[in-house]
């Protein structure tokens, strides 16, 4: 059975209560993407100084954040050249930005989102959320360009963009229906458990989880985004 349309797509939800049987299934189909690295999205690249993957993985462990350190986070964001806009919505505009030749996503929020933009790098620069089904996390600043202030997140970025758009165009078969589900339920999962320690995290909400804020992968797994109203 062939499903094109995301009303349907979610329909297979109820199977996600026998997880083990979601998880022998894609592991049959999919061993070869066992390989698939928790800084996906970002390709590195020969050009003399530290890729971004290199960064984050140097960062890790500081403790400090899902990100880079704050300092680091500036000299990163004042390098990004932007390169085209890939998508718009309430808060503004999200770009595909280069920095060292990598591609990362550049969201670009309005003055009056400061709020949001605030939330969200809040979140990201206070607890781990380190997890190859949360949208991964590189720095955040605010910056002056063209004689206004711009509030500026940076993500890995993501080429086949939110899930809503992906079903627009994709047909999906029973196994990349539950491919999907299973991994929004486990970032899901991520974000709502409650990790105790020095390395652990708080139980967080999301509060707006809906396809356009559900980033699809170069795998087809899927990764959740937009923290904006999370609490």
């Amino acid at each position: 059975m062939l499903i094109g349309r995301s009303q349907t797509m979610f329909s297979y939800s109820g199977v996600l209560g026998n997880e083990m049987l979601c998880h022998k299934l894609l592991q049959r189909l999919n061993a070869r993407e066992v390989e698939y690295g928790a800084v996906d999205g970002l390709i590195a690249s020969n050009v003399g100084d530290s890729t971004l993957a290199d960064l984050l993985d140097h960062s890790c462990t500081s403790g400090s954040g899902s990100g880079l350190p704050f300092l680091i986070q500036r000299t990163v964001a004042r390098q990004i050249t932007l390169m085209e806009c890939v998508g718009k919505g309430r808060f503004g505009e999200v770009w595909r930005g280069q920095w060292q030749g990598e591609s990362v996503a550049v969201k670009v929020f309005s003055s009056r989102d400061e709020k949001s933009w605030f939330r969200e790098t809040e979140i990201y620069n206070s607890v781990l959320l380190r997890n190859e089904n949360i949208l991964g996390f590189i720095a955040s600043d605010m910056t002056s360009r063209n004689s206004s202030t711009q509030l500026w997140l940076i993500t890995h970025y993501h080429e086949a963009g939110s899930l809503y758009d992906y079903l627009q165009y994709t047909t999906l078969d029973t196994v990349d229906c539950l491919r999907i589900a299973l991994s929004i339920a486990s970032g899901l999962t991520h974000l709502h458990t409650e990790i105790i320690g020095t390395q652990g995290k708080v139980a967080i909400a999301h509060r707006d989880l809906k396809s356009k804020n559900i980033l699809v992968k170069e795998n087809r797994h899927c990764c959740i985004a937009d923290l904006g109203l999370a609490v």
